[in-house]
């Protein structure tokens, strides 16, 4: 079954705020520092709801210091260690078909995949590419 969500966000003091409604469900408020953020908000509040999103990709996450983009963009990082597509996208724009496999099972799975992008992960805590290996391909 396929259902529709309407995302609404403005900036506030450069804040996001995010509203999100799913049918059948009470609708969920987020705020956080981009679009993506928000997302990620949202996806933690409503577990079992999958966004068709470019923000809600394991791959994608909003800009940093050496790159930059909009608060309502997001860029593409496909190799771990490597800098990202130099094209932003739009957080909320839709994936392509070709790209649905690119989707996180919840905003845990993109923070553990950017932690293993980052090279940031303590030895004790499993990395992304071995947790989900299983059920991707690992990039």
């Amino acid at each position: 079954m396929t259902a529709s969500a309407e995302a609404q966000w403005q900036l506030v003091n450069g804040m996001v705020h995010m509203r999100v409604a799913v049918p059948e469900k009470e609708p969920v408020t987020v705020q956080g520092p981009t679009v993506c953020g928000c997302l990620m908000g949202v996806r933690d509040k409503l577990p079992r709801v999958v966004f068709m999103a470019q923000g809600a990709r394991r791959d994608a996450w909003w800009g940093t210091p050496e790159h930059p983009c909009a608060v309502d963009e997001v860029l593409i990082y496909p190799a771990f260690g490597q800098p990202p597509l130099p094209t932003r996208q739009p957080a909320l724009g839709f994936l392509p078909e070709k790209d649905l496999g690119f989707l996180a099972t919840s905003s845990a799975e993109q923070m553990m995949y950017r932690a293993e992008w980052e090279d940031d992960i303590p030895p004790s805590v499993p990395r992304w590419s071995v947790r989900y290996a299983h059920r991707r391909n690992p990039v």
